[in-house]
């Protein structure tokens, strides 16, 4: 990883490497007190680093991962059973949440201190890709299944909703001969007695970015001014071929 910073003096950037990964890094946040770094890897690891250069940060005050903060420090490491795809810090700081390709997402609280409270939920989707806190108690992950998933905290983190609507396809059962041709129907074509359900998504491929919207509002942005007023919270979703902003209400 290269953290790069600009010397006024020279009109030039530095660059200053950490090397704690024995493997790919697949994503990178920040801590809000912009000294703290966490990685995530195909090491099957989250790395906490720290970035504190002493000629151009001012020295943070407390952290869950203590005082001394040497550059290059490694401050914390969490595992996971496969490659870890995204990871993010909540507005505070005091948590952390990752997601691995054994779909699993994992929730750290380090509010009362380094390594912090553990909790490790595994979906029945197919791996995330993507994570990201739309605040402090609600997350957003997306990726391989085409649709985001929220999880929300209410003392315990959980699964709470598919943000994509299920629509059923096809008409509504009827009655009589009309419900025993569809019957009929159905099995030639599905070998079912009845029509399965199609999951409509927004994305038809894999989902490989979920962003929290910090979008002004604007014209532009009509979804960001209805969001505004009716104080719920937007990500923007991307795949391989489109771009789409969700509602997620807590």
């Amino acid at each position: 990883m290269s953290v790069c910073y600009f010397e006024e003096q020279n009109d030039w950037w530095v660059s200053k490497h950490i090397r704690k990964h024995e493997s790919t890094v697949t994503d990178l946040s920040w801590h809000p007190n912009n000294i703290l770094l966490a990685s995530s890897s195909s090491d099957n690891t989250v790395k906490v680093v720290s970035t504190f250069i002493k000629e151009v940060d001012k020295r943070p005050g407390a952290t869950p991962f203590g005082s001394k903060l040497p550059f290059g420090a490694l401050l914390g490491e969490y595992s996971s059973a496969g490659w870890v795809h995204g990871v993010d810090w909540s507005p505070s700081g005091n948590r952390l949440v990752f997601v691995g390709h054994d779909s699993t997402v994992t929730f750290v609280d380090v509010s009362g201190g380094a390594p912090g409270e553990v909790q490790v939920i595994r979906v029945s989707e197919l791996p995330f890709m993507s994570v990201t806190f739309t605040d402090e108690n609600n997350v957003v992950a997306a990726g391989h299944s085409n649709y985001p998933v929220l999880f929300s905290n209410s003392g315990a983190w959980a699964y709470v909703r598919n943000l994509d609507e299920k629509k059923t396809a096809g008409a509504a059962k009827g009655a009589g001969a009309r419900a025993a041709f569809q019957m009929f129907q159905s099995k030639v074509e599905t070998g079912q007695d009845s029509k399965t359900e199609d999951v409509v998504t927004k994305h038809k491929s894999t989902i490989t970015y979920v962003a929290k919207n910090k979008q002004a509002p604007t014209q532009s942005h009509p979804h960001a001014i209805a969001l505004t007023r009716n104080r719920t919270h937007c990500v923007l979703v991307a795949s391989l071929g489109a771009c789409a902003p969700y509602r997620v209400t807590p």
